[in-house]
């Protein structure tokens, strides 16, 4: 019988990232998965990173153990720009559209960020952990391209950044991996699908988390934890109530139109997030 701790994308926010371990770690777990995205744009980006790698925390049975991590899309950035690779589907090397926080990783955080895995199953419970989404044509679980899914075009793949789609592709899973427990999609609350559960509240500034069992009536719990807040265990919403970050459809000429304005606005920075880095300039981010 076994109870499973899962928090979703905590992008730098490090105090909420340990009022959420120890919120999940008072109900008696067993196992704690980290969904990925741990860096980026909040204020303590390498705390969080180093938490993640290196803390522990105490099971129901008493044994300290460390968390489980699976790859985000911005680990995987700041890993492809350390090897000198392009991301998927690009044929030039990539870059940081900021060096701050890139720099201020050492050679062991990036390689820690190399070495985590696309995905974590949990095949006795019928689940799976992943960052990003499957795309109807997927065959693989641990393809690199799932750590970028997101939203998908007429034809069922991924579109890279903003698109023009409304098709979030956990609305069209059709659960061939088991039930996925995701990130990468900002929900304002955790929300269940027939075949996701999902738990990234960055977009709307709170981190989710989650206990799984095979043991309790209710199999699974919600958590969230506001930005500056504390964790309270709450209901998920189900698809009819989905509150997501980028659900919406637009023109390519009110995107182009969009992205223009946007880069005027903010100089190419990202200011949805009010929280301040420790570096002096702004964060880089790897949104695709």
């Amino acid at each position: 019988m076994t109870r499973i701790g899962i928090i979703g994308d905590v992008h730098g926010h490090s105090k909420e990232l340990i009022d959420m371990i120890g919120a999940l770690e008072s109900k008696g777990i067993d196992r704690l998965i980290l969904l990925g995205d741990l860096v980026d744009r909040g204020p303590a980006s390498r705390d969080a990173l180093r938490i993640a790698a290196y803390w522990q925390f105490r099971a129901r049975n008493g044994e300290k153990l460390y968390y489980e991590i699976v790859k985000g899309n911005h680990e995987d950035g700041y890993v492809r720009v350390f090897q000198g690779k392009p991301k998927p589907g690009r044929k030039d090397k990539s870059s940081p559209s900021e060096l701050g926080l890139y720099k201020s990783f050492t050679k062991q955080d990036l390689n820690f960020m190399a070495s985590l895995p696309v995905a974590i199953e949990i095949p006795e419970m019928g689940y799976a952990c992943l960052h990003g989404g499957i795309e109807p044509r997927t065959t693989d679980l641990y393809d690199p391209w799932n750590l970028r899914t997101r939203y998908l075009n007429k034809d069922g793949h991924s579109i890279a950044g903003i698109g023009s789609s409304k098709t979030w592709w956990g609305q069209v899973y059709d659960g061939r991996f088991g039930t996925i427990v995701c990130g990468h999609e900002s929900h304002k609350q955790p929300t269940r699908y027939e075949n996701v559960i999902a738990i990234d509240g960055e977009g709307f500034r709170r981190v989710h988390g989650m206990i799984l069992s095979d043991e309790d009536e209710t199999k699974e719990r919600a958590f969230t934890c506001l930005y500056g807040g504390t964790t309270k265990e709450v209901s998920f919403v189900d698809a009819s109530e989905a509150d997501r970050y980028n659900s919406w459809e637009a023109t390519e000429a009110w995107l182009e139109s969009y992205r223009a304005k946007k880069a005027k606005r903010t100089g190419g920075r990202d200011l949805r997030y009010a929280s301040k880095p420790r570096w002096s300039s702004s964060q880089s981010s790897f949104d695709w």
